[in-house]
């Protein structure tokens, strides 16, 4: 397709997600857009959600006039509100992929939490920050 890609509101797609055993692509719409990110509704497979985790790689095909677009993007945010969404990054943004920083296939991402001395906290903060990455 020549020329950039144009994105609407309620807008139909295919998200496939790049990961090893990923197999299909999922139906999904457009919800929001801003200059950088699309904002999508989570894909359903068979009456279930479609989770994938924040900073996992996607492929996105859209239809547009002059056939298929198609490109790579990262889930940046993932909202399991009231509007089950992914926002994903848009062709010309530039993601944390791009520059460098992604996680190798099949690495997992590791925080260590560490102090000097016993009774410090690290537990509590450990649960908040677990609690506060599922969401």
């Amino acid at each position: 397709m020549s020329g950039a890609a144009k994105f609407f509101i309620g807008q139909p797609l295919q998200v496939k997600s790049l990961a090893p055993r990923a197999t299909a692509a999922h139906t999904s719409r457009v919800i929001a857009t801003t200059p950088h990110t699309l904002t999508v509704s989570i894909p359903y497979n068979k009456g279930r959600v479609v989770l994938w985790p924040v900073g996992s790689r996607v492929e996105i095909t859209v239809g547009q006039a002059d056939g298929t677009y198609s490109f790579t993007s990262e889930i940046i945010e993932r909202s399991l509100g009231d509007v089950k969404s992914y926002t994903v990054m848009r062709p010309q943004a530039i993601s944390r992929a791009a520059a460098g920083r992604e996680v190798a296939e099949g690495m997992s991402r590791v925080i260590a939490i560490t102090s000097g001395k016993g009774g410090v906290g690290k537990t509590l903060f450990t649960i908040n920050l677990a609690i506060a990455l599922a969401v």
